[in-house]
């Protein structure tokens, strides 16, 4: 497993559950202890309880919000950080490209040689939050759309990320 570690300004948006339909192909048999368990090959027969493997919609929970949608939107400026390991209905954007030059490096891991010692002080956060709000307002607008001004907070401070 690989880690990854930020340090900075980011967003956090909080998305609600919904249910939303998928399209599977799967044994369909709802006696069955293998039901709605996603298969790949469509004609074939359940190895448990002999049903048609066929195409059908399982209704699964989901998040209200698609990061992806969002960073479609705001043209890839801010992207979806930490991925699987972050909690549910909780997404974290951090600066993907930024229109001005960054205060320091934000990003630690093992790899990358500029990782650094680096004093932060109230001043340097507020540095920091300032440059990401007036950076990324525009975009940070446009994901206020998305999850609704009162589910969007900018903050600073780590997130991990693993791979």
């Amino acid at each position: 497993m690989y880690a990854s570690y930020f340090l900075g300004p980011y967003l956090r948006c909080v998305s609600q559950p919904v249910r939303k339909d998928r399209t599977i192909l799967a044994c369909l048999n709802k006696e069955c202890d293998k039901y709605s368990q996603p298969r790949t090959i469509p004609g074939s027969f359940c190895n448990k309880c002999g049903s048609p493997i066929t195409e059908g919609t399982v209704q699964e929970e989901g998040s209200s919000v698609s990061p992806w949608d969002v960073t479609e939107d705001i043209n890839d400026a801010l992207c979806p950080y930490g991925g699987e390991f972050t909690r549910k209905f909780i997404d974290i954007y951090i600066a993907n490209q930024s229109p001005t030059p960054a205060p320091r490096e934000y990003h630690f891991d093992k790899y990358e040689p500029h990782a650094e010692d680096t004093e932060h002080t109230p001043e340097s956060i507020q540095k920091d939050l300032d440059w990401f709000t007036t950076g990324f307002a525009s975009q940070i607008d446009i994901v206020n759309g998305h999850y609704g001004s009162e589910n969007v907070k900018v903050c600073w401070g780590h997130v991990g990320a693993y791979s």
